[in-house]
């Protein structure tokens, strides 16, 4: 039965602690510095000019730091109670843990070794984001700092589009030793038209984008309260905009249905009759299909390519899954037994572009029941607290996780920190919240 808003028991905007602004800030900067998948070497030394500092991403390290810090800031804080379900928390546990066992028999403990501790961040993530939402300390706290740190991400995909990425082909073009033992990955972005903002590559961006611009938007609209009802809607309006501008030119076709899935989703929060609503909402899905099969019908005129490259990814995840039910092949290995089973004619693949094949593949079927019973059991248990609730923050970062769960159906948003971590901690924060005393 779906809770009503008294039942929800959230907390109120003004009574964020001196922790969840740490929080937020720290949220905003996984975003914004952290976005270079785990796979991939990260460690080079941060250059010595300041502007360069701000700029470019920072090593995954720093980022480990940075949720060191948040961990052993938060037990300063106090631990609270958790009132929600409590077998739930065990699968995320069991999920974590079970990595570890399926850790033993790895078949590359390179890669192994660098997403063991890529997952105790998130599971940290995890922890503080239960612990800071059990308390009474409010949204404010958090989505102050993430808010700004969202609208510098949607500036550097604006930056881009309009005049980056040019600048940059033109600056390698004039000093190409720039780019000397550059990955292939990197040479490609470099030839795209397609932005990717602070995070590694276009379709994480977007999954960026599709996570946090709900919980924005509900909080600029929570926040202007003191405006009227039309001056409110100004600059939620703008930065829903500047989103949709971004999610087009990232071109992520999974990102674009997301954001279509979820604006339906928004229009029956509308305070309007019920027929009235589903009229909208379907004309909107309707015109949004066609809109969308027209703009990208030179790709499926091309065959679909890169949908038909995951169809391939995920036969051969499920034929490792077979072969190896109980513990997989070990954590970010996908591409090891990948690339001996694909075929001949096909584009290799580093990791299965589905988080919860990903997890079969690599840590077996228990490993696959864990996640996904974590993600599909919060998420249902979570939609029925807030769904009705009058609170609009709490119920659109709901929504963006949704979209969030929605692109790891067709991505590998688990394997980037700037992505992984700031869900996890969202994930917590909301549950923490619905499920406090």
């Amino acid at each position: 039965m779906t809770a009503s808003p008294s039942d929800t028991n959230l907390p109120e905007a003004n009574q964020a602690g001196w922790f969840s602004w740490v929080a937020g800030v720290a949220v905003a900067l996984f975003l914004l510095k952290i976005g270079t998948p785990i796979i991939f070497p990260n460690d080079d030394p941060m250059p010595s000019d300041p502007l360069l500092w701000i700029f470019l991403s920072w090593p995954l390290k720093w980022g480990f730091g940075i949720v060191a810090l948040l961990f052993l800031t938060k037990c300063f804080d106090g631990l609270p109670s958790f009132d929600g379900p409590r077998r739930w928390l065990l699968l995320p546990l069991a999920w974590y843990l079970w990595q570890w066992v399926a850790r033993v028999d790895t078949v590359d403990p390179a890669l192994t070794s660098a997403a063991i501790p890529h997952f105790t961040a998130c599971m940290i993530c995890l922890t503080v984001g239960i612990w800071d939402g059990g308390r009474k300390g409010g949204w404010d706290g958090w989505m102050w700092p993430i808010l700004i740190g969202f609208c510098m991400c949607l500036w550097s995909g604006i930056e881009q589009h309009f005049w980056g990425l040019e600048e940059m082909r033109q600056r390698v073009k004039d000093n190409p030793e720039l780019i000397e033992g550059a990955h292939p990955w990197l040479l490609a972005r470099m030839q795209s038209d397609r932005i990717y903002g602070p995070l590694f590559y276009p379709n994480a961006y977007a999954t960026g984008l599709v996570l946090l611009a709900p919980a924005c938007i509900g909080f600029l609209y929570q926040k202007g309260e003191w405006l009227s009802r039309w001056q409110r809607w100004i600059p939620c309006v703008l930065l829903a905009g500047a989103t949709m501008g971004c999610l087009f030119w990232t071109r992520s076709k999974t990102g674009i249905l997301m954001a279509l899935m979820m604006i339906v989703l928004a229009l029956f929060r509308l305070p309007v009759r019920r027929q009235l609503k589903i009229r909208v909402a379907g004309a909107l899905g309707v015109i949004g299909l066609i809109g969308f099969f027209v703009v990208f019908a030179g790709y499926f005129k091309k065959g679909a390519t890169s949908l038909g490259a995951r169809f391939h990814y995920w036969e051969v995840a499920a034929q490792i899954t077979a072969d190896h039910p109980f513990n997989g092949t070990g954590p970010a290995t996908f591409q090891r037994p990948f690339d001996e089973r694909r075929d001949p004619d096909s584009e290799m693949a580093r990791l299965a572009h589905n988080d919860f094949l990903e997890q079969a593949s690599d840590s077996g079927i228990p490993g696959f029941l864990f996640f996904a019973g974590f993600v599909i059991w919060g998420m249902i248990w979570m939609g029925q607290r807030v769904w009705r609730s009058e609170q609009v923050v709490p119920w659109a970062t709901w929504i963006g996780l949704l979209g969030w769960a929605g692109m790891s159906l067709m991505e590998f948003t688990l394997y980037i920190p700037g992505v992984a971590w700031v869900s996890f901690f969202l994930f917590g924060v909301l549950a923490g919240t619905l499920g406090r005393k």
